[in-house]
């Protein structure tokens, strides 16, 4: 039960339109709204915001990112279980990819901003030696973010 769903969409550039969209995507096989197939520089713009922004602002720039990705997740997960009836249906409402790329984005935004925030800017060739494996791996999780939001939404349609 949203308590005033109305003021929720507000928060959100177009939120009307978004969850129309978004209903739309799941109901209709619409495409998906805000993804990299429908909005490839949007989303691109997204990737470089997390790692360069984050690398040069000390995070800021990247935690915004990661913070408007997961609340537009919640916001269509949210929208989705109201609309198909219950807390079952969690699994269905937050896709696997939307997941997948909070976490990953939110491990790139920390390990990027690690060499201004520690002041050791001077140092990115033993910060990139010594951050290699966890900067592989959370790039690695958001890229099959990315990867499985550009395939899988075609499938992802589950009611009843």
């Amino acid at each position: 039960m949203l308590v005033a769903p109305g003021q929720v969409e507000r928060a959100f550039d177009d939120g009307f339109m978004y969850r129309a969209q978004f209903s739309e995507w799941y109901f209709a096989q619409a495409p998906l709204p805000a993804s990299f197939s429908t909005q490839p520089l949007s989303s691109l713009l997204e990737v470089i915001g997390v790692t360069l922004g984050a690398f040069v602002t000390g995070g800021v720039v990247g935690l915004w990112y990661v913070v408007r990705m997961a609340n537009l997740a919640a916001f269509s997960a949210g929208h989705l279980l109201g609309v198909l009836g219950g807390p079952q249906w969690i699994g269905v409402a937050l896709p696997i990819w939307s997941i997948l790329q909070i976490v990953g984005a939110g491990g790139l935004v920390v390990i990027c901003a690690e060499p201004l925030l520690a002041d050791r800017f001077s140092a990115l060739g033993a910060w990139l030696t010594r951050r290699r494996r966890p900067l592989l791996w959370f790039g690695a999780i958001y890229a099959a973010g990315l990867l499985a939001e550009w395939i899988m939404p075609t499938f992802w349609h589950f009611h009843r």
